[in-house]
């Protein structure tokens, strides 16, 4: 006898206000035998199981929004290890495998009609704070005025200094995202790599770098010419997560975790480029 497949489903509900779209999914996946949990959830819908955190057991997750729902998702997943896949309720969706008009594609899940794809994360440390990436770190001036001065190193060996509004360190997962309109390279997401890309770079040289992902990524802010330390924030995947006083050491490495996502097709990779960018 099949094993009942468990689903978590996390919306966010500024994208399902009405929770309409989430009550069709949980409806669909019920049908075909399926557990249901919603997570967090503060509307109870029929045919599943309200509960406030991912299921341990759940064999997979599926997430309701946008690309940052998505992330954001994707993340504490990753932590229990379980495989999530995308319903795209946003603009652009990149990370989504379902869009809201097609949700009866969702039935496949119960069938064991996917693939698993693994994306690798970032890793990154500064002040003794750990932060975890899907997409990238950014280490970028504050203010309007004043540019950044960053000094970067490798592991492997080599230091660079950037006048510039920024770094981006992104996986290939976040190539598309920032990295990208920065004039970043397009990289496979299925590939470990770890890419860096200058933001408006005060040089003739200075140019996107596609590192080993083995390799650690060090940056550190540096005195302007007037021996002033300029003031600079770390952002993890959008989210300003502190800012380094002068002196302090970002470094971004390869996470030991990685996210793994469900594809329902064999849609490639840059068709599916094309049709979202």
């Amino acid at each position: 006898m099949a094993q009942t497949m468990k689903i978590a489903v996390i919306t966010n509900e500024k994208r399902d206000p009405t929770l309409a779209y989430t009550a069709e999914v949980a409806k669909n996946l019920h049908s075909t035998g399926a557990k249901i949990f919603i997570v967090g959830g503060s509307t109870p819908i029929p045919h599943t199981v309200s509960c406030a955190d991912i299921p341990e057991d759940a064999d997979c997750v599926l997430i309701l929004g946008g690309d940052g729902s998505i992330m954001r998702g994707a993340l504490a997943a990753a932590k229990l290890n379980i495989p999530v896949l995308g319903v795209n309720l946003g603009r652009v969706g990149y990370l989504a495998e379902v869009d809201a008009h097609d949700l009866g594609r969702l039935a496949v899940l119960t069938a064991g009609e996917y693939i698993t794809e693994e994306r690798m994360l970032l890793e990154i440390t500064c002040g003794g704070q750990t932060f975890t990436a899907l997409n990238d770190a950014v280490i970028s001036r504050r203010g309007a005025v004043q540019i950044a001065q960053l000094e970067l190193s490798c592991s492997s060996g080599g230091t660079g200094m950037y006048r510039c509004d920024g770094i981006i360190v992104a996986t290939p997962t976040g190539s598309t995202a920032y990295s990208m309109s920065a004039g970043g390279p397009i990289i496979d997401p299925a590939m470990s790599a770890i890419c860096v890309t200058p933001v408006c770079a005060h040089s003739l040289f200075a140019r996107p770098m596609v590192l080993s992902a083995d390799e650690i990524v060090t940056i550190k802010g540096q005195s302007t010419k007037q021996g002033k330390q300029g003031s600079i924030s770390l952002t993890v995947d959008g989210v300003e997560v502190m800012t380094p006083e002068a002196g302090m050491e970002i470094t971004v490495r390869r996470s030991a975790e990685v996210v793994k996502f469900l594809r329902l097709g064999n849609t490639g990779f840059f068709d599916r480029l094309k049709t979202k960018l």
